[in-house]
């Protein structure tokens, strides 16, 4: 699900000229070696970047294209952590104030509520109507479901063994329909994939 943003666009000409100015300005002219007065006599100072492979003397053109190759390079960096950034804003705006719901049998739905802050609500009615919450994001184009617990949990004693446990379901979008491709327990600490297999016959279509 990609979405184009035409900020995107303008953010990276904007650091084209502003990495290119600064560079060839600023920087170029501070590697080599500057003079200043002492007792009126001119005297060789320590450059203020002097990493090792600066300190032996280069010629123009080879440190102008040096130069401009690091600004490329972080100008590169910059816009893909920007876009990738944007695609996952963009992404969980799609997905906000929208259910998708999957018919399990006859007068049996199960459903997903997507709240505008990144939360969500399952309603389960093979587990008599159980509600679950969570947080959603989207890690390229997987979502990401991080089952937190029930509505009902409240009611019962943290020790008890009736409280739903914290769960992730990895899912995806596809030609309108959301499918569920993994699942994994939380186990001290950490993620640990399930073994369970969903079964592709079932999905999640847009409602509302």
């Amino acid at each position: 699900m990609l979405i184009v943003n035409i900020s995107n666009i303008t953010y990276c000409l904007s650091c084209v000229n502003y990495i290119l100015s600064y560079l060839i300005n600023n920087i170029y002219n501070s590697v080599f070696y500057h003079s200043y007065q002492i007792n009126s006599k001119p005297v060789l100072s320590v450059p203020t970047l002097t990493p090792f492979f600066l300190t032996y003397q280069v010629n123009n053109n080879t440190m102008r294209n040096l130069i401009i190759m690091i600004a490329f390079s972080y100008l590169f960096m910059s816009c893909n952590a920007q876009n990738k950034q944007e695609l996952k804003k963009e992404n969980t705006l799609v997905l906000s104030k929208t259910k998708w719901e999957c018919k399990i049998a006859e007068g049996c739905i199960n459903f997903y509520e997507f709240k505008s802050d990144s939360n969500y609500i399952f309603y389960n009615c093979e587990m008599e109507g159980d509600i679950y919450f969570g947080d959603y994001y989207f890690r390229g184009d997987t979502l990401i479901l991080d089952r937190k617990g029930s509505i009902y949990d409240k009611d019962l004693p943290k020790e008890s063994t009736e409280r739903i446990k914290r769960k992730q379901y990895k899912a995806i979008i596809k030609n309108d329909k959301l499918k569920h491709l993994s699942t994994s327990d939380w186990v001290n600490g950490k993620w640990v994939k399930s073994d369970f297999k969903f079964d592709d016959a079932y999905s999640y279509k847009k409602v509302d």
